[in-house]
């Protein structure tokens, strides 16, 4: 029997690893267990550990942090560290599996690199420019084992970073599988749920820029103000994530909330479900989330991204990039409105494939784990051809 854990900091990279773990769990040749951290345990966040437990999963390690928004970051990533080693989990897992670039994901991948448990990274080799984000995935990757990427550009990336070609796996993103296997349900039903009334709304959820944190709290502002000339226009927003800062977005829901009363509902977390059908429904989905650029065009929703946080990742043309500016989120308001902007041809064709990511990943460990030495194998850095390389330092003289 191997032991699979997926490790977990929040409800964001959580609604993307279920999947495959309810697929791993369903093998009588694994047994699967989540090590869980970040802001699950907040009850600021809607302890949405309770999730987890849920759905059926096992809790192998509960690394649970202070809610206390003074904390740094690099305490908060020391304090993951010791809670995941001291738990001693890592000494039974064969194998973690790890997803994106949160700074919780790079403390368990580095307890788990010092416990030499083998690490496969997922939504690798991805470039977020107006965000920590990209330093933080890099290092997780190079901590890996085996790194498993959305689209080609990203796969090409990570041989790029030095590994062997064999160890980079391009499977799509997970969140494909969400956005195909959520059932669809009435808007009469899921607003009632909230206390709306009725349609159109914009689904909201903006995180802290942590590259450019003077930006975090212009965002809302500029929202609100763009939403000024769309009076029939309701919006369902949710909490932001963990990142430093996220104190200031989260007074600004409330107040912007005060200021629009019954026109606006705040949701500390939607859970998957609910914020897949609610991102199905809305008008747009605005923010800077990357699951509007990664799962929200398989919806048929366009998505208004604003600001740099998700600058760099590739995006469908339903994705309309857009500065900080209250004029730029208006305008871009009225083009997803036009109804012409969703009959255009391939305006939804999303680049980070299709659903089935659950199947091929669990097909492709099972066989790693029980046919390969692959895990077993120290990873060394792979230069560039010979080619290449002569080639760029002839370049460089």
């Amino acid at each position: 029997m191997y032991r699979v854990a997926f490790f977990t900091g929040g409800r964001a990279d959580y609604g993307l690893l279920a999947p495959t773990a309810a697929e791993l769990q369903r093998s009588d040749q694994v047994e699967v267990g989540f090590i869980v951290s970040g802001n699950h345990f907040s009850t600021v966040f809607g302890e949405t550990y309770r999730d987890i437990i849920e759905d059926g999963f096992d809790i192998w390690c509960a690394a649970r942090l202070s809610d206390d928004s003074n904390t740094t970051v690099a305490c908060q990533v020391s304090e993951t560290i010791r809670l995941i080693d001291q738990n001693g989990i890592l000494s039974s897992v064969d194998v973690l599996i790890i997803l994106g670039d949160r700074y919780e994901a790079l403390a368990a991948a580095q307890a788990a690199f010092y416990a030499r448990v083998p690490i496969v990274h997922l939504h690798a080799g991805e470039r977020t420019d107006g965000a920590q984000d990209d330093f933080i995935r890099h290092s997780i990757s190079q901590l890996a084992s085996v790194l498993v990427c959305a689209t080609e550009r990203y796969r090409l990336r990570c041989i790029q970073l030095g590994f062997a070609e064999h160890r980079v796996l391009k499977l799509g993103a997970p969140g494909q599988d969400n956005t195909a296997q959520v059932a669809h349900i009435e808007p009469a039903t899921l607003l009632s749920g909230f206390g709306m009334s009725s349609l159109p709304f914009v689904l909201v959820t903006v995180h802290p820029e942590t590259q450019h944190p003077e930006n975090t709290g212009k965002i809302l502002p500029a929202i609100e103000t763009a939403l000024s000339g769309f009076a029939d226009m309701k919006v369902l927003a949710t909490y932001p994530n963990m990142d430093e800062g996220y104190e200031i977005i989260i007074d600004q829901l409330t107040e912007m909330n005060n200021r629009l009363g019954d026109r606006m509902v705040v949701v500390k977390s939607l859970g998957l479900e609910r914020y897949i059908q609610a991102a199905r429904l809305a008008t747009a989905v605005v923010g800077n989330s990357s699951s509007g650029i990664i799962e929200v065009p398989s919806l048929n929703t366009p998505t208004i991204d604003i600001g740099t946080r998700q600058a760099g990742r590739e995006a469908a043309s339903s994705v309309l990039h857009v500065p900080i500016q209250a004029e730029a989120i208006q305008q871009a308001l009225s083009a997803v409105t036009d109804p012409s902007f969703r009959t255009a041809p391939t305006r939804f064709d999303n680049p980070y494939g299709e659903a089935g990511f659950a199947q091929r990943l669990s097909y492709w460990l099972l066989e790693t784990l029980t046919s390969t030495s692959l895990f077993s194998t120290p990873r060394s850095f792979s230069d560039l051809s010979e080619t290449l390389l002569t080639k760029a330092l002839s370049n460089e003289e």
